[in-house]
């Protein structure tokens, strides 16, 4: 019988942090596509009801309680992924960072929660580089049945492996494969592989 293998510190770390952000994810999607629509539908019915002072008063409430689950909806789950998905995620940081290159090939449809964690994984490892004063930082998204995200950059390679390393734990908590090489230029590979249904 093999015996199971104790998570570091940094590796509980890790997991715990990746579960956490999960569950406000979670939580921030429940009361945008549920709460949302049920506060939406109340604020309906009430509109069609005969003029009156209270019914005024309850759908100036109704409105002010939407606005505060929208807030609360992307405080609790702020990834840009679900609002515009991940090409357009990515190519959002493109317009923060002109050394960005994004080359997006790839038709795999990924559960959100994976999106997002790719997606953070992919904004770590492109600030790590801008750190490292890179001037080129090429990201490649490509594959069908699953997902692979290349990263390569030019800059500095030294003082990187302990950034590196987080990096790579916490993506691995979600699920996620990363390789990380700092020879002659640095690459940072995320993948992750869909898993097929029976019989599919």
């Amino acid at each position: 019988m093999a015996t199971k293998r104790v998570l570091t510190e940094a590796e509980q770390l890790a997991s715990m942090t990746a579960q956490a952000r999960a569950s406000l994810a979670n939580a921030g999607r429940a009361l945008h596509d549920d709460v949302g629509p049920l506060l939406a539908g109340a604020g309906l019915w009430l509109s069609t009801a005969a003029v009156d002072p209270a019914v005024n008063e309850a759908l100036a409430a109704l409105d002010q309680a939407m606005e505060r689950v929208r807030a609360l909806s992307q405080e609790l789950n702020p990834s840009p992924v679900d609002r515009m998905g991940l090409h357009q995620a990515l190519l959002q940081l493109q317009q923060h960072n002109p050394a960005i290159e994004i080359h997006y090939a790839t038709s795999a449809k990924l559960p959100r929660q994976i999106a997002a964690a790719i997606f953070d994984a992919a904004g770590a490892a492109i600030e790590i580089a801008a750190r490292a004063k890179a001037e080129r930082i090429q990201v490649d998204v490509t594959g069908d049945s699953g997902l692979r995200v290349r990263i390569t950059d030019n800059g500095r390679p030294t003082a990187r492996t302990r950034a590196l390393s987080l990096l790579t734990k916490l993506a691995e908590a979600s699920g996620l494969t990363v390789t990380a090489s700092t020879r002659k230029s640095t690459i940072v590979s995320i993948s992750y592989g869909l898993r097929r249904s029976v019989g599919g």
